[in-house]
């Protein structure tokens, strides 16, 4: 590729990436002109006109059906004013807030944000380029130790003469049989559990456990968010319902 041709197609890049970002300023400002807009509007001056010609020898165009002459003065006490009413009348099918103060403010300065700088600034105070020479050191230092351990465990245990010592450990309440019966060797009466009792706790166990990876597969292949949903147009923003 010459030179010419790269430079073209980097100027090229330069020149998307400008328009996007222009593009992405109006949209902002224009989202803005439109919560304001919609903030601000007020038509109960036409319910009031509306409510004039009902009132008074004015004649009312016949487009105008009796409902909603019906629901002109029922609802002409209300106000008819922000961008709520819209939302509750179904208007107004979105609104997104732009420039609203954060309800976790409060969190800059205590909670998540504290302990989440808490915990970078131990991890960038010892972050240096030693660290890499450490931890070699000490993977080859806990090798050593480890072997030269067990050897000096093994000369100990020979000349202590223990080498075949086990120690006795008492028996958990939880794996204790119950159930007694004759042992066929030595005649003596020990403690069984019956072959029902164990299989329906390895049942229990494996229904548990196949529960609990379900669950985390499911959160784990689960998207934050709905499949399929779709961003309304600026053209649907506004929906006017015809009467």
């Amino acid at each position: 590729m010459s030179k010419a041709l790269r430079t073209t197609i980097i100027h090229l890049h330069e020149l998307e990436e400008k328009h996007i970002a222009i593009a992405k300023k109006l949209c902002v400002k224009r989202m803005a002109l439109h919560r304001t807009i919609l903030t601000q509007i007020d038509i109960s001056r036409e319910i009031d006109d509306i409510g004039t010609l009902l009132n008074g020898n004015v004649e009312i165009p016949s487009q105008t059906s009796q409902t909603s002459q019906t629901l002109v003065i029922s609802d002409e006490p209300l106000k008819k004013k922000g961008l709520q009413y819209l939302l509750m009348e179904e208007a107004y099918d979105d609104s997104f807030m732009l420039h609203e103060p954060s309800e976790n403010k409060i969190l800059n300065f205590s909670g998540q944000n504290l302990f989440t700088l808490v915990g970078l600034w131990f991890m960038k105070s010892l972050d240096n380029e030693l660290n890499a020479f450490f931890a070699a050191f000490m993977s080859i230092w806990g090798s050593l130790f480890y072997q030269i351990w067990r050897r000096n465990n093994s000369v100990l245990a020979y000349q202590w003469d223990c080498e075949d010592y086990n120690e006795v450990e008492p028996d958990r309440p939880e794996y204790m049989g119950s159930d007694t019966r004759e042992d066929p060797v030595t005649g003596e009466t020990v403690w069984i559990s019956p072959q029902i009792v164990r299989f329906f706790k390895m049942f229990i166990s494996c229904i548990v456990v196949l529960l609990s990876m379900c669950i985390v597969v499911v959160s784990v292949l689960k998207p934050p968010y709905p499949i399929g949903t779709q961003q309304r147009s600026d053209n649907q923003a506004i929906r006017i319902p015809v009467s």
